[in-house]
């Protein structure tokens, strides 16, 4: 299954839950505990929309200036 009909289903949060789907290794090496990968229902929206604020055009164009920066500087 691909496509729109895909994403229906895999985002219906009646069917699927994050909370205590990822092992605990993955949790600690890779994306870090308690964050919004394993969060459900409002907390996770809470938490999405938290970072999606810093997704502006604005706020990337400052990121990739700093990165820039460091990158000249070899830090």
């Amino acid at each position: 299954m691909t496509g729109p009909e895909a994403a229906r289903l895999f985002y219906d949060s009646s069917r699927f839950v994050r909370h205590g789907a990822m092992p605990k290794a993955i949790q600690k090496t890779l994306l870090g505990q308690g964050g919004v990968q394993g969060l459900d229902d409002d907390a996770h929206r809470h938490r999405k929309q938290l970072f999606m604020t810093l997704m502006t055009h604005e706020r990337i164009e400052h990121l990739l200036q700093t990165s820039a920066g460091e990158w000249r500087l070899g830090t």
